[in-house]
């Protein structure tokens, strides 16, 4: 299902909509999206999560990201919470790509990058059992193991596709790919992992990493119903449309807040440096504009969680340069010494940045 002349006039008017609500954030935030990757990837590590049951702050996500060699002191779920960042940073550059053909194997890797410890397609049969706050109870039965290598080539091949509605690409990729179940764990998460890459690819975004893990975790019911409609047969093909479009645009939104708040926060930071290095009668107060200071402030929403070692070599200064910046992003309450649990290691967080991708946050 590749345009939308076979869709209902009501169908088709939602999908133009989001796509211009769609299209409009992204040109909103535009260059800046770049630099909200790392908070949107945090919060999806997080979110990702939190869809399946469990919630992870991303704040733990990031600073055990820092520490993942270490991994001694990470717990299982802050361990998933970090492949899902990165593997969503990583899709977005790879399958994103539409020069590139997916394959099956591309699919098997990414969810195998998230879930290692149940590589592969399935052998086994599985069930999908939705709630009745989400469906009629009734429990769906995905496709046979033995069919999936085939059916799974069928998507990955529809996901390689050009023609057509790239927002209804994105929308059937995600349904036919999270209802086919190919996968003995790790279904959703990969799914949304691959979702991200769609949009990238299909033009429906070019700047902005859209938060949908958590824009689909707020009307959770809603999406679910539509996921529910939609494995019953053709018929449901719009309401899941219908469900996939108010989630989409709800992400969208949540991007715009974000990104407002980033802007604003980087505003307040500043001037707290400021009034910081007033007090400490440090000459100038006002750095020099392409001072390692302000470019570390600046850079702070794309790298909330940094150490010694990261500051000193992304801007090529001594280790003492990169300890007495930090110092004083500290001393000034911009950043938060913290260690890893159980470890030594050292890092500073930019805590108010993280806290936008928490239940406290915009995503509320």
């Amino acid at each position: 299902m590749h345009g939308t002349s076979s869709f209902s006039d009501r169908t088709r008017d939602r999908l133009e909509r989001t796509a211009v609500a769609v299209a409009r954030a992204d040109e909103r935030i535009g260059d800046r999206g770049r630099g909200l990757e790392g908070l949107v990837a945090a919060g999806e590590g997080g979110w990702s999560t939190w869809v399946d049951g469990v919630w992870v702050r991303p704040q733990n996500v990031m600073v055990a990201e820092v520490f993942s060699r270490s991994a001694a002191g990470i717990n299982a779920e802050v361990l998933t919470s970090i492949r899902v960042m990165q593997a969503t940073r990583d899709a977005v550059e790879s399958l994103g790509d539409p020069s590139r053909r997916i394959g099956v194997s591309d699919l098997v890797s990414l969810h195998d990058r998230i879930e290692p410890e149940a590589p592969g397609l399935r052998h086994e049969p599985s069930w999908l059992v939705r709630s009745g706050q989400v469906g009629d109870g009734v429990a769906v039965a995905p496709a046979p193991a033995d069919r999936l290598p085939g059916l799974m080539d069928e998507v990955a091949r529809y996901m390689s596709g050009t023609e057509g509605s790239g927002l209804v690409r994105c929308a059937i990729s995600y349904a036919q790919l999270d209802s086919l179940h190919p996968f003995e764990s790790g279904n959703g998460r990969t799914a949304r992992v691959v979702l991200h890459a769609l949009l990238r690819r299909t033009g429906v975004l070019r700047w902005t990493l859209l938060p949908v893990s958590t824009g689909f975790a707020r009307p959770l019911a809603d999406f679910e119903r539509g996921m529910h409609r939609f494995r019953r047969g053709p018929e449901g093909v719009e309401d899941w449309l219908e469900s996939f479009c108010a989630a989409l645009e709800h992400s969208a939104r949540l991007a715009l807040e974000l990104d407002a708040a980033v802007e604003a926060l980087r505003g307040a930071l500043t001037e707290r440096l400021l009034a910081s290095r007033a007090e400490d009668g440090r000459s100038p107060v006002v750095p020099r504009a392409d001072s390692v200071l302000l470019e570390m402030l600046r850079r702070l929403p794309a790298d909330p969680v940094v150490t010694v070692e990261s500051v000193r070599e992304h801007h090529g200064i001594s280790s003492t340069a990169a300890q007495r910046a930090l110092a004083e992003l500290e001393r000034a309450r911009i950043l938060t010494r913290a260690r890893i649990p159980g470890g030594r290691q050292v890092c500073w967080i930019a805590e108010e940045y993280l806290v936008l991708v928490t239940l406290r946050g915009v995503y509320r």
